[in-house]
């Protein structure tokens, strides 16, 4: 945030400016890309790249890391802000019911040949 504290942005446009240098950075240096707008959202991913980032042996990630962690992370930070996530309903399973006997071979033979089929040119 070194070079945008002087600047009138506010913290989210800060953060995405600080996002989209970690994204060129990984990109050039590491061949790596991150998913900025899903960083911006989850904090499990946010946590998860910044975690890449302690492994690296450059400093400007590291500073980077230590902008980006003060920005999203501290108290009252952009994570802070962010509505709880809605709560995860149960999964709907839906159950197909299996024929009671397979069709006689006779009976798909003829349903198959009353079906137009195409031939590739």
């Amino acid at each position: 945030m070194s070079e945008l504290a002087g600047t009138a942005a506010t913290p989210e446009t800060q953060g995405l400016a600080l996002l989209s240098k970690l994204h060129d950075i990984l990109r050039r240096q590491k061949a790596r890309i991150i998913d900025i707008e899903y960083m911006r959202a989850n904090p499990v991913y946010f946590r998860h790249v910044l975690g890449l980032i302690v492994e690296a042996d450059s400093a400007d990630l590291r500073g980077l890391r230590g902008d980006l962690a003060t920005l999203y992370l501290a108290p009252g930070g952009l994570f802070g802000l962010l509505p709880p996530p809605a709560p995860v309903s149960a999964p709907v399973l839906l159950v197909q019911e299996a024929p009671a006997q397979p069709a006689p071979a006779s009976s798909i033979a003829a349903s198959v040949s009353q079906k137009y089929v195409g031939r590739l040119r």
